[in-house]
């Protein structure tokens, strides 16, 4: 009963105020057609996201990087004990270089057999031999080439490079710890490329994804349109929640936008008629929206009920007005409901 005698001293407090206000011009209250959105929680992913693994046995020498730290690309981050691979491939390398000679040699050997035989100097079997070796050699030579390159990948891999620029979200080893083929060592994400990822349920999918319009909401409350071409509605429901997954990929190199923060996004559902009327129409004191209704040749004092702030300066009537009503607007109706 209080709260009420309130509003009614209120209203006429407001009714005497509001005639000394400078009524511009006359509004005619009517539905208008404005878009219907659909509002989600989405998450920012990285792209490139990826856990490195050890390809070869061995000891962890040393560790370049922690959780964090950002990491250009090729960048080594890890090192492993090389002591057995650089044996190897110092083995393997010298035993290239020799086969390498042996062909060589038994090619130019080869080569002079050709040109004796060509003028008739040795029979054709010591022509065959002279081949038979030369191809031999070769053969092994490519061998001792591949034993090479297999030696030279073992020593790479005590070498832990970054795939992509990023930063590590995860450290699996210490300095000294023995690893296995498998065995994890880092996990990074890259900032580069960034994409959203938010979930629509399925009575929704349909409608959203003929539509293909969305806006994201920015840190300073303002709604950005996302570029149609951004947009990847998967064709495939959650079996446990039945919800589709949407991703919206991000320009390149993003500003602002980190792995795992949330924002807000809303799809276009369609058009919807909405009772509206301009934001310097509504007097704003406190929780109280009213306007001033013109009726014939006085104006009366009502209370409204807003919805949300529409395009193009407008606000949405939830309930106190009718469509075809007549109220009255002023600048200092809009000052008073921007200071509230």
């Amino acid at each position: 009963m209080e709260k009420n005698n309130f509003f009614r001293i209120l209203i006429v407090a407001w009714s005497v105020y509001s005639s000394n206000l400078l009524a511009n011009e006359v509004f005619h209250v009517e539905k208008n057609s404005y878009p219907q959105w659909l509002k989600f929680d989405t998450v920012v992913q990285a792209v490139n996201q990826s856990t490195l693994s050890a390809q070869i046995s061995g000891r962890v020498m040393a560790t370049y990087f922690d959780i964090g730290h950002e990491v250009a690309k090729d960048r080594v981050i890890l090192r492993l004990i090389d002591t057995e691979q650089q044996a190897s491939y110092q083995k393997s390398l010298s035993n290239e270089q020799a086969a390498k000679i042996t062909f060589q040699n038994a090619q130019r050997e080869y080569q002079r057999i050709i040109g004796i035989y060509q003028k008739s100097l040795v029979s054709e079997s010591i022509l065959d031999q002279a081949k038979a070796i030369s191809e031999s050699s070769e053969a092994l030579w490519h061998a001792a080439e591949a034993q090479l390159k297999s030696a030279q990948e073992q020593l790479n891999y005590t070498e832990v490079r970054a795939p992509f620029s990023g930063v590590v979200t995860k450290r699996h080893i210490e300095v000294g710890e023995t690893v296995q083929p498998g065995t994890p060592l880092y996990t990074g994400v890259s900032l580069e490329q960034l994409r959203l990822v938010t979930e629509i349920p399925q009575h929704f999918m349909d409608e959203i994804r003929s539509q293909s319009q969305a806006q994201l909401r920015l840190d300073d409350g303002s709604w950005n349109d996302i570029d149609k071409n951004s947009l990847n509605f998967f064709t495939f429901a959650d079996p446990q929640t039945g919800s589709f997954q949407v991703r919206i990929t991000l320009p390149q190199d993003p500003k602002g936008f980190y792995p795992g923060m949330h924002f807000l996004v809303q799809f276009k559902l369609g058009e919807k008629n909405i009772l509206s009327i301009p934001k310097n129409c509504v007097i704003q004191r406190g929780e109280v929206s009213a306007v001033q209704l013109q009726m014939k040749s006085q104006t009366q004092f009502q209370q409204v009920q807003l919805g949300e702030l529409l395009t193009g300066n407008t606000v949405e009537i939830l309930s106190g007005l009718e469509e075809g009503a007549d109220i009255l607007c002023s600048d200092e109706s809009a000052h008073l409901l921007n200071q509230s």
